[in-house]
């Protein structure tokens, strides 16, 4: 999945998600690194702290949903990473786990999961980054303000499972990290 801020997103969205990538460990997310590297200022553009947020997303779902809050369009830029995250996780244990002489990866089936859950992950942070910049032009489409959670939830969970069914039972081993993504979406779709 890509991971390109596209044109139309402000240039500061470009230098914030940089940003936000150096601040993000894969481990979870540091709410003290985010502050001190101004990347929690409400003044931000909106666009800004919706990359920013989608990375967090990427760290840790629910360590960044804590940073965060609920508020719904950060929230669902969170969702976006971790459905990408999860959607990685999932297509490179694919593209690594060899059955019947070939990778899980090459079976139709598969490549056809993982491409729906792709598309409707792009489709809800494109919808995450309009809204975004909807706000950031003095406009609110009190329409798409609404549904951008539920799409990011849905494509968020969709992606988790995914992910945890190609693992199959060594999914829900702690030692693979798709067992904590859906652990943590799962949380904030009890929560959200």
């Amino acid at each position: 999945m890509s991971r390109v801020v596209p044109e139309a997103v402000h240039e500061d969205a470009r230098a914030a998600a940089g940003l936000a990538r150096s601040v993000v460990s894969r481990s979870g997310v540091e709410s003290s690194a985010l502050e001190s590297a101004g990347l929690l200022d409400a003044s931000l553009p909106w666009a800004v702290r919706v990359e920013v947020a989608r990375e967090a997303g990427r760290g840790g779902c629910a360590a960044a949903l804590a940073v965060f809050g609920s508020e719904s369009l950060l929230a669902a830029a969170v969702l976006c990473g971790a459905g990408e995250a999860a959607a990685e996780t999932g297509m490179a244990y694919a593209t690594g786990r060899v059955v019947f002489g070939k990778p899980l990866a090459k079976m139709p089936v598969q490549r056809y999961a993982f491409a729906s859950v792709a598309a409707s992950v792009e489709a809800a942070a494109a919808l995450a980054r309009r809204v975004a910049a909807s706000l950031d032009a003095g406009r609110d489409d009190s329409l798409e303000s609404a549904a951008v959670l539920p799409v990011a939830l849905d494509a968020a969970w969709a992606a988790v499972e995914a992910a945890l069914q190609v693992h199959g039972g060594y999914g829900y081993s702690d030692e693979y990290p798709i067992s904590r993504m859906w652990r943590e979406v799962a949380a904030a779709r009890a929560t959200l």
